[in-house]
């Protein structure tokens, strides 16, 4: 006979986020991807590892760094931007690039976001 043990909810577990991963599928270094992003090596390799929890100006450093949304980065969802079936959308990463524009000052600037959110846009419907 085959027992099973009862598996209990647990709030506070994390899922796993995808730092590690991409950066392995880059082949970059921790070093080269916190010297461009402007944090510590030891930061970064601790936010791998789950150690710490990045703040969320540093998600999203790392997510415009890596071309993907936060909500994929940190194992949220299973898509990366773009690449959702449409019936299943990843609008997280569109909203924070939203977002983002009410921060710009500059017009050539918000210009610019606003092309990469039609972008965005467009790649999320195909």
């Amino acid at each position: 006979m085959t027992t099973f043990k009862k598996l209990k909810y647990d709030s506070n577990l994390k899922p796993n986020n995808r730092l590690r991963e991409i950066r392995l599928s880059k082949d970059l270094t921790l070093k080269k991807v916190a010297d461009d992003i402007g944090i510590s090596e030891n930061g970064l390799c601790n936010y791998e590892l789950g150690k710490r929890e990045p703040k969320l100006k540093t998600w999203i450093k790392l997510s415009d760094y890596f071309n993907v949304s936060v909500s994929y980065l940190q194992g949220l969802t299973g898509f990366s931007k773009g690449k959702a079936p449409s019936d299943d959308l990843d609008i997280n990463y569109l909203h924070q690039r939203i977002n983002r524009m009410l921060e710009i000052n500059n017009i050539h600037d918000l210009q610019n976001e606003l092309e990469n959110v039609i972008k965005i846009t467009h790649l999320m419907q195909k």
